[in-house]
């Protein structure tokens, strides 16, 4: 499903650019008039635009000769900010079906039984066991979130790659199995990236616990330079978690990685397209918010009728409503990742709509 090493970029007079994926694309739709002749083109891997009378392949006879049939509307693509909301609105048209919801919605009803957990930790006197019960009920929500990145991936992979319904045996191979190697791939970005953000916050209190004597003022420059590096690496790592909870998915489901192999993969996506998946991540979670909204608004103005002291009953119906709202939210970013990863590994395009 790679691009091949001919393809083309095409600047239509409206300032819209294309990609085609051969010379012979290009042809076909200049002679069906669908690509203007003021349009300019360019080789990927070459910076000048020229236009198409100078460029060998498409001079005027060239194009007029005859060659392969007209190709389908697969096979050129807008690119750029349009191409990629294309994608995401394709990504919406297979979030929104009945078996993929129903799995987010599982899983949200989970995330709110972890979340009222957490509460309820916190309401109770566990001494030593505090802890470890937080730190079980984290290893749990990992492992919920595993399981239903395994199911939608895997249903949305088997929908694009064979064109027709995942079948109930196809979801549930090897999904244990898959499901522990998110888990931990999950769980070891998410353990490095809390460990150092959580090491940058206690090092201000430690150092400022020191008296140095004449050597405070230097300990103050330190404070500063610490708190300056946990801002800025703060910035950058809460955006990097959200990523790798949500593309290592489809590398470890798709592609059956190791989970090394995964890891080592994940981070030559970021190095290599990091624009384009923040783009990409930034879009898919302001579609997935208004996705949401909606019925998250409904449970928020139904709890504020609750007063200030609900009971137990009520925060448990509250927390249960909450995670069954975010349904669609679950549901569409994690199909959105699978069709975000295979346009940033194969340049894949697949159009629902069609």
């Amino acid at each position: 499903m790679a691009i091949a090493a001919e393809s083309w970029y095409v600047r239509l007079p409206d300032g819209r650019t294309v990609r085609a994926r051969s010379a012979e694309v290009v042809r076909s739709y200049l002679r069906a008039g669908r690509i203007p002749w003021e349009s300019r083109v360019r080789r990927v891997g070459q910076d000048e635009w020229l236009p198409l009378e100078h460029v060998a392949e498409f001079a005027p006879q060239a194009a007029r000769e005859p060659s392969l049939p007209e190709p389908s509307a697969a096979e050129l693509r807008t690119i750029g900010v349009r191409a990629m909301i294309d994608e995401l609105f394709n990504a919406f048209d297979s979030a929104v079906q009945r078996g993929k919801l129903q799995a987010a919605a599982a899983v949200g009803i989970l995330f709110a039984a972890g979340w009222i957990a957490f509460g309820l930790v916190g309401d109770l006197s566990l001494g030593a066991w505090t802890v470890p019960a937080y730190l079980g009920i984290a290893l749990f929500l990992l492992a919920v979130l595993a399981v239903g990145t395994v199911l939608l991936t895997r249903m949305t992979f088997i929908e694009l790659d064979r064109h027709r319904p995942a079948r109930a045996a196809e979801i549930r191979h090897r999904i244990a199995g898959l499901s522990f190697r998110v888990l931990l791939a999950q769980g070891v970005i998410v353990g490095v990236i809390v460990g150092i953000v959580w090491l940058l916050r206690a090092a201000s209190p430690w150092i400022s616990t020191h008296d140095l004597g004449e050597l405070n003022d230097a300990r103050n420059v330190l404070l500063s330079v610490v708190a300056v590096v946990r801002l800025v690496l703060e910035v950058l790592c809460w955006p990097m978690l959200a990523l790798a909870v949500l593309l290592l998915g489809p590398l470890l489901v798709i592609e059956e990685y190791s989970i090394l192999g995964s890891l080592r993969e994940w981070f030559g996506m970021l190095r290599r397209h990091l624009g384009r998946i923040y783009l990409y991540e930034a879009l898919a979670l302001t579609i997935a918010a208004v996705l949401a909204l909606p019925l998250v608004l409904v449970v928020g103005v139904a709890a504020q009728t609750l007063g200030d002291s609900p009971g137990i009953a009520e925060r448990v119906t509250v927390s249960l409503l909450a995670g069954i709202a975010m349904t669609p939210l679950i549901a569409y970013l994690i199909v959105a990742n699978v069709f975000v990863y295979l346009n940033l590994r194969y340049e894949f395009f697949v159009s629902a709509r069609a």
